[in-house]
């Protein structure tokens, strides 16, 4: 093969790759043994995984109408080009700073890719290059050469030379279109954004491009949240050392570091401080936004960073204004919400509006007073912010839930998928109002044993709160004695019918809890939480291998929510260790109930 490739004048004669010089001549053929592992962006935080570029987009297509097959088309190579940019939603072209070109170093190849660059980036010039100056043409495992190179040009923040280059192709407008080809080590160049466009052609006329961002900068421009317009959000800016005497120098460095600029990088500052530092055991942190002022505050040394501990808060938060706030601000969240409508509106029986409607105010506020819809709206925004806090690093080591805050738990806890959740709360939801049982609820500044004996037939506890907290459910007019008899006993403790029309966590949900049960079966393929997953089932940590499959909603549903024996049971197995409970919810509903449980 290498013969008939001389004899045609695809091989350069003296084995070199002269990639856009005039003196091109043929490629040189070498060989490599290379491999890329890629996974679901969403996947690889979930996991934990180092994450060494993110890939944009990636286009592909055909050259078509040519002289031969052979023949590349400089047309098809731009179209791939300004494809992949399409896809990505990335507008502004000149951010690029380099183009990994396919370039073989070939008369017809360069020529024609040089051009189709040109088109593409020639409005503000940009570097280019390719890897076979330096390590020859690698055939069919040269596409992911260049990739690797552009992820280790991010990574590095320089763009490596070629070899091979002296004198420009005069066929490539070079000083038109402000196109350079490195030869030295060159650092990144200011105003360029660490994103590298590279392109593969196939012999038979196959194009593909693939547009990668260095991981820092991806998380900073959206995934993290810190978008352009929340300028004026504060920050949380933490800093760490070994030693007190070290994190004052750290602390007096960022202030002058700070100050010196024209326009303080506040986002960035707060991202890499708060996402890409090592957080040590002498700690100190400021809030900063626009003013330019940056105080910090010192804390006690801590021994070891604390168990973080998720709890979700159940239906009837009222998430509109914070969710909605979320989504000016957070791509990333945006997109989770658009995602989980998607899944939604795949459904036989999709639902008639949608959860990002419902939050933007785009639809009947009154409907989040529904149960179809506010349990997967709630669930909704608690997957957006488990995934927000996830790309922040803030990941749980533990969880427990309240009522339908359980599902949000198990997928914080790994159990269950971000689409198998929501669907298991659209499903519960709209299960429920099927009821016609006449139930109500209400809620009663007493515990358990306080309230037992006052309770009426039909009337039991659904959920235990705390130790001066309960929620009583069951048929209506026994609710109403019920509340009536706790008033007429002691007038200062605090008793509020709820506004909902069904009785949960009581024998009344048994038809529900079994039609869910029965209509999850085939939906869900549940693994046992990752993590500690504290049950309000049962009140007590799951053990080891417990799946929280069809049957444990159905249990969720139906059961008493033991919230005040679950946090109980949390508190003890955590309480020789440092730790920090954090709400997923619009506001401290639980706070109170974790006090004084």
């Amino acid at each position: 093969m290498t013969l008939d490739m001389t004899k045609q004048g695809i091989l350069s004669f003296d084995g070199s790759c002269k990639t856009f010089d005039a003196a091109v001549d043929g490629y040189a053929r070498s060989e490599a043994v290379n491999a890329i592992f890629i996974k679901r962006l969403d996947d690889a935080i979930r996991d934990r995984d180092p994450i060494r570029a993110v890939i944009r987009a990636t286009a592909s297509n055909s050259n078509g109408k040519t002289q031969s097959l052979m023949k590349p088309s400089s047309s098809g190579q731009e179209q791939v080009i300004r494809k992949a940019y399409e896809i990505a939603g990335i507008g502004d072209l000149s951010r690029t700073a380099y183009v990994e070109c396919h370039g073989t170093g070939t008369v017809t190849g360069d020529d024609k890719e040089g051009n189709a660059v040109a088109r593409v980036f020639g409005q503000h010039g940009v570097y280019i290059g390719s890897v076979k100056s330096n390590v020859g043409h690698t055939e069919g495992a040269s596409g992911i050469t260049g990739v690797i190179k552009a992820v280790l040009a991010l990574e590095h923040r320089a763009i490596p030379p070629d070899l091979h280059f002296s004198q420009p192709n005069p066929a490539i407008p070079f000083d038109q279109a402000g196109l350079r080809v490195p030869v030295e080590e060159t650092p990144w160049p200011p105003g360029r954004l660490p994103r590298v466009s590279v392109s593969s052609f196939g012999i038979g006329g196959s194009n593909t491009h693939v547009i990668i961002d260095s991981t820092d900068s991806f998380f900073r421009a959206g995934c993290n949240g810190l978008s352009k317009n929340c300028k004026k959000v504060a920050r949380l800016m933490p800093v760490s050392a070994k030693s007190a005497k070290s994190l004052q120098g750290r602390i007096e460095a960022i202030k002058d570091y700070l100050k010196r600029q024209a326009s303080p990088p506040i986002d960035q500052a707060a991202y890499t401080l708060g996402v890409r530092r090592d957080h040590l055991c002498h700690r100190a942190f400021c809030i900063a936004n626009d003013n330019e002022v940056f105080d910090f505050e010192t804390g006690p040394q801590v021994q070891a960073a604390p168990r973080v501990l998720f709890a979700f808060t159940g239906q009837g938060a009222n998430w509109d204004a914070i969710a909605a706030q979320l989504m000016r601000q957070s791509p990333s969240f945006r997109q989770d919400i658009q995602d989980m409508d998607e899944t939604l509106q795949s459904l036989d029986n999709a639902p008639s509006w949608t959860i990002e409607d419902i939050l933007l105010g785009r639809q009947d506020a009154d409907m989040l007073g529904q149960a179809e819809v506010d349990q997967p709206v709630s669930v909704a925004v608690q997957l957006a912010i488990v995934n927000f806090l996830g790309l922040l690093g803030v990941r749980p080591d533990a969880v427990v839930g309240h009522s339908s805050g359980e599902m949000a738990a198990a997928y914080a806890a790994g159990s269950l998928t971000q689409s198998e959740t929501i669907i298991c709360a659209y499903i519960r939801g709209k299960n429920v109002k099927t009821s016609d049982k006449g139930g109500a609820m209400a809620a009663v500044g007493l515990g358990r044993d306080g309230v037992a004996s006052l309770l009426s037939k039909g009337v039991t506890i659904a959920c235990e709160n705390s130790d001066s907290s309960v929620t009583i459910s069951g048929d209506k007019e026994a609710i109403h004695q019920t509340v009536a008899a706790i008033r007429a006993q002691d007038a200062t403790v605090t008793t509020k019918i709820l506004p909902i029309d069904v009785a949960y966590h009581t024998s009344h949900m048994c038809e529900q809890g079994q039609d869910i049960e029965a209509r999850l079966q085939p939906l869900l393929s549940a693994k046992a939480p990752g993590i500690s997953f504290f049950s309000t089932v049962t009140g007590r940590q799951l053990d080891s291998g417990t799946l929280l499959g069809p049957s444990y909603w159905r249990s969720n549903l139906e059961s008493p929510v033991l919230f005040n024996t679950a946090m109980q049971a949390l508190v003890h197995h955590f309480q020789d260790e440092a730790a920090v409970i954090v709400e997923i919810g619009p506001h401290s509903a639980l706070q109170v109930l974790k006090c004084r449980s």
